[in-house]
C-alpha cells in the first residue's frame, strides 16, 4: 500500500520556484495538525519516527503536515500562535480537503496532571492546597479507600478537564465548519493513546520525563503506576468518545496495541522509545489502525 506523503506548510503557503506541490498526483489530500505523536518524539530527531511517518493508506495520497512537538489542543487552533493551520482551514489561502489528521489531546492531558497539589511560588496563593476541582490527582490525605487505581484521580478535576477539551473540540468544530472554510464538515480523525506508564525514560535535550514527576509529587506508590496510567488511558478514550462533534471519527482501538516498557528502563524499551513517545515499531502498529479508520471512510 502506499505511504502517505507528507508535505511541509511553507511548500502550499509560500511555493517557491517549483511552485504548489501537485495535488492531482493524489487521489486524497489531508490536512494534518498534531502533537509529537505527528511530528517529533525524542532528540536527535532520527531516533524514532511518528505516526505519519508510518501510514500507509490503500489510495494514493499527502497531507500538509502542521504537527509540532508540545502542542495542546487550545494552540492547534490559535490563529496567532500557529497561524499555518487556521490559514490552510480557512480564508484566501485554504483549500478543499478530503479530510482533517489530527493527535491531539495528550499534550493537555499531561498538562493536567502536571498541575501540583500547592500553588507554586510567586502565585498569590502561594503554598496554599489548590482544589481538587483544579487538578487531576489527589493528595495521599484525599486517597479513598480501595486498590482501584480510581482512588488517586480527582473526578471534580476530570470533570473541568473534560469540560475544557469538549470546549475545544468546539471550536474546533467551528473553525472546520467556518464560512469561509472549502472544507467544512469533512471527516476529522483523532486517535487515542496508550500505556502511560511513568519511568524515568527522558526525551533529550532537557524534556520529559512528564508523568514521573507528578506522580512522585503525589506520592502515589510506584507499584500502581501503570495500573494509574492505564486508568488515564481508559478515562480519556471515554472522553473522546462523549464529543459531540459531526463528522468526527475516534480511533479508539489504540489501548493495549503497544507492549508496555519496562519501568526500570532508561531508554528505549519494547514498543517505547521514553515515556511517551513510541518507537518506529510502535508507531507502525498505532499508524495501521488509524490508517484502518481513514481508509474504512475513502475507499
Amino acid at each position: 500500500m502506499p505511504q502517505l506523503k507528507l508535505i511541509m506548510p511553507s511548500e502550499v503557503l509560500q511555493p517557491g520556484e517549483a511552485g504548489l506541490p501537485d495535488f492531482a498526483a493524489f487521489k486524497y489530500k489531508f490536512l494534518a495538525q498534531g502533537d509529537s505523536w505527528f511530528s517529533i518524539g525524542a532528540f536527535p530527531p532520527t531516533a524514532t519516527t511518528n505516526l505519519l511517518l508510518e501510514m500507509r493508506l490503500r489510495a494514493k495520497a499527502c497531507a500538509v503536515n502542521c504537527a509540532f512537538p508540545g502542542f495542546a489542543l487550545q494552540r492547534m487552533i490559535d490563529r496567532i500562535r500557529d497561524p499555518d493551520f487556521c490559514r490552510l482551514l480557512v480564508g484566501p489561502q485554504s483549500w478543499a480537503w478530503d479530510g482533517i489528521l489530527m493527535s491531539t489531546g495528550g499534550n493537555d492531558l499531561i498538562d493536567a496532571l502536571q498541575v501540583m497539589p500547592r500553588f507554586g511560588k510567586g502565585h498569590p496563593l502561594e503554598d496554599l492546597p489548590i482544589p481538587p476541582e483544579l487538578r487531576l490527582l489527589l493528595r495521599p490525605d484525599e486517597w479513598t479507600p480501595g486498590a482501584s487505581a480510581d482512588r488517586y484521580l480527582s473526578d471534580e478535576g476530570w470533570a473541568t478537564f473534560s469540560a475544557h477539551m469538549a470546549m475545544l473540540f468546539g471550536e474546533l468544530q467551528k473553525l472546520r465548519d467556518d464560512a469561509k472554510s472549502q472544507s467544512a464538515g469533512v471527516p476529522l480523525f483523532v486517535h487515542c493513546y496508550d500505556c502511560l506508564l511513568a519511568r524515568d525514560a527522558p526525551a533529550g535535550l532537557g524534556k520529559g520525563p512528564w508523568l514521573l514527576p507528578a506522580l512522585q509529587a503525589y506520592s502515589i506508590p510506584e507499584a500502581d503506576w501503570k495500573a494509574l496510567g492505564e486508568e488515564l488511558v481508559r478515562r480519556f478514550r471515554q472522553l473522546l468518545l462523549a464529543i459531540d462533534m459531526p463528522n468526527l471519527h475516534v480511533v479508539d482501538d489504540t489501548p493495549g496495541t503497544l507492549t508496555p516498557a519496562l519501568g526500570t528502563a532508561h531508554g528505549a524499551s519494547n514498543d517505547w522509545q521514553n515515556e511517551i513517545h513510541p518507537t518506529a515499531r510502535g508507531y507502525a502498529k498505532l499508524a495501521a489502525k488509524y490508517a484502518a479508520r481513514v481508509d474504512a471512510i475513502f475507499v
